[in-house]
């Protein structure tokens, strides 16, 4: 799968599927994030050809606040947000409904608790993946980004 990160597009890829979607990436308070990877999924959808060239480097200046677990957690919990707006707002997975996924979700939510009390090991990451399930279950009880 590629991620959106430092790619160019040709105009007519914007002409024939759109731009990016204006209700995902950053806002004020908010750490949606997608944007590039909605663009993405829609031009695979059009059979457009996506390449991903290891060969070209970016270098990032990665800010010393967004290297605490605090930031971390919050990055997490709105990528459980985005991955709500991907799935029902998108219909990238229109086959399956909120009452399966959230049924799914809160089994996730329940052995994503047990195995952070049971097992010592990896606890930070069980948490992580804690609060993406919470960030995607608060999204389904909002039904709001």
């Amino acid at each position: 799968e590629i991620i959106g990160c430092n790619f160019a597009v040709k105009r007519s890829v914007f002409e024939r599927i759109g731009y990016f979607d204006e209700n995902l990436g950053r806002k004020y308070g908010k750490l949606l994030s997608g944007e590039e990877s909605e663009f993405l999924q829609r031009a695979r959808y059009a059979n457009l050809r996506v390449l991903f060239m290891p060969e070209i480097k970016v270098h990032h200046t990665i800010h010393p606040h967004r290297l605490t677990l605090y930031y971390l957690m919050r990055r997490v919990w709105w990528q459980g947000v985005t991955d709500y707006y991907y799935l029902f707002s998108l219909n990238v997975s229109p086959h399956k409904t909120i009452l399966k996924i959230s049924l799914k979700k809160m089994g996730s939510i329940a052995l994503s608790i047990i195995r952070i009390f049971l097992s010592p090991k990896n606890r930070k990451r069980r948490l992580l993946r804690l609060i993406l399930h919470m960030g995607f279950f608060s999204a389904i009880l909002k039904r709001d980004i």
